[in-house]
């Protein structure tokens, strides 16, 4: 519990407790860098949760959806407290003085504590129905989309970063405190336990309610699975001056895989799956590009020399997220009643696609 109480203090207590944290060797940035990924688990209890149900496609995937999520999550509020735990440390030297750099970072780290809380709060209230998108649950880059005006910019500020630049300032000036000033070993050590456990009551009800969550919108967030309908689009085709819609093909076999040019299993793949489609003309292969532009999508296919499958652009994702795919390349059967007849996640073998299809082809 010592470092929930370490940072539950910045909150309660956040002078004494950056003075522990710089000035009597209590640094830690793990202890931030943990608390931030249980945060993370709360506050974005859609991703938390289909990364967990997807353990089902191997405990790998899972996790390496996991860290994606906390990559994205972490890495801005990381990059900007840690610039102000250098900068203080580059003005104590200026200053003819030094602090221990550990806990320097760790408390300038710690200042993100109130944001993540504050997250906390935002993604239970959104879960209630109420979506207030002033608090730092909602991302800053989904929130600038909305086209705010100055005033709930302004709002924004204060009520998801207020609490931060104000421990912003405590923090500097217990930095450039003189020495003197400085709390003694057993002043340092001092402290109390409940806001430790005040802020581990709190984690769990987060996580009670973003479970919750998760449960009651189970059919709205789990993977696309065998059996289930197959969601209709209409995307561009590339070399085709009309857009191709799903139910065009209905009354026979169709693969669909998700793909993009950045996924390196999904090019090396390509060249089998061309082999594949001009083995088998009477079937379908549907190859959507994830994002891009048709005309760039066009020019790569040209200068790989692709020309059996049915390429086509989802350049506003809307495919990809009606199938709800989370990583590439995937594939779907499809049967000829238009429904999912088997799903692959990961690069697909012929022999794979010929089982399925036989699976999927009508008794």
């Amino acid at each position: 519990m010592g470092w929930l109480n370490r940072l539950g203090g910045v909150l309660v207590a956040p002078r004494r407790t950056f003075q522990q944290m710089i000035h009597a060797g209590q640094g830690g940035i793990g202890a931030v860098i943990g608390l931030m990924f249980l945060v993370m688990l709360g506050t974005r209890p859609a991703d938390s949760a289909t990364a967990l149900i997807g353990v089902a496609n191997g405990p790998l995937m899972a996790v390496s959806k996991l860290v994606n999520q906390f990559i994205q999550f972490a890495v801005a509020p990381l990059a900007v407290t840690l610039a102000v735990g250098l900068m203080l440390a580059g003005l104590l030297r200026v200053r003819g003085r030094s602090a221990p750099v550990d806990g320097l970072l760790t408390a300038a780290v710690s200042l993100w504590v109130p944001v993540g809380l504050l997250g906390l709060v935002g993604a239970m209230l959104a879960e209630l129905g109420w979506s207030w998108p002033y608090l730092p649950h909602v991302p800053l880059a989904a929130f600038l989309q909305l086209e705010p005006a100055w005033w709930q910019i302004l709002l924004r500020a204060v009520a998801a970063y207020g609490p931060s630049l104000a421990l912003a300032w405590v923090l500097v000036r217990v930095a450039l405190a003189a020495p003197a000033e400085q709390p003694g070993p057993q002043a340092a050590r001092a402290g109390r336990s409940w806001p430790g456990w005040a802020l581990a009551a709190f984690l769990l009800a987060s996580w009670v309610s973003a479970g919750a969550w998760a449960a009651v919108n189970y059919e709205r967030i789990r993977p696309i699975m065998a059996g289930d309908p197959a969601m209709e689009f209409s995307l561009p085709r590339v070399g085709a001056d009309q857009p191709l819609a799903l139910v065009s093909l209905r009354g026979q076999p169709v693969v669909v895989e998700f793909w993009a040019d950045w996924c390196s299993v999904c090019m090396r793949q390509m060249p089998e799956m061309e082999r594949w489609s001009a083995a088998h003309p009477d079937i379908p292969l549907v190859a959507i590009h994830q994002g891009g532009e048709p005309e760039s999508v066009a020019r790569l296919v040209h200068q790989q020399g692709w020309r059996h499958p049915i390429f086509l652009v989802d350049s506003r994702l809307t495919a990809s997220r009606a199938y709800r795919v989370e990583s590439l390349p995937t594939y779907f059967v499809i049967d000829p009643s238009g429904r999912i007849a088997a799903v692959k996640v990961g690069a697909a073998s012929p022999e794979w696609l010929d089982g399925s299809l036989d699976r999927a082809r009508p008794r």
